[in-house]
């Protein structure tokens, strides 16, 4: 296995390099052939659903593969705080403008 090194002093593994490479390429394949996945074209809406199933997936494998575990506890706290405080936001802007529903 070919590693590389980078100027922070760590080693890249290039093979993963590959793999991310390849699964940006299907990213792009997939969105060109979103829009041919009608019912008359069942081939495109196959290799549609077999790109899509693992793509995405495996970006966060990889992701977490290499995660370092920083401070993971407040960072998720803070962003479950945010998610909750922005979906009160949305709930109340949304309220103000189309107002509350009359019983």
């Amino acid at each position: 296995m070919r590693k590389m090194n980078i100027n922070g002093g760590g080693e890249r593994i290039c093979r993963f390099d590959n793999i991310k490479a390849v699964l940006i390429v299907l990213v792009v394949f997939g969105h060109i052939i979103s829009y041919n996945t009608t019912q008359e074209a069942a081939d495109y809406r196959s290799v549609f659903m077999v790109i899509y199933s693992f793509h995405m997936p495996l970006f966060i494998f990889i992701s977490g593969f290499f995660h370092r575990n920083k401070n993971i506890k407040n960072k998720i706290i803070y962003f479950l705080v945010l998610g909750v405080l922005l979906r009160i936001l949305i709930y109340i802007v949304y309220n103000l403008i189309l107002g509350t529903p009359e019983s």
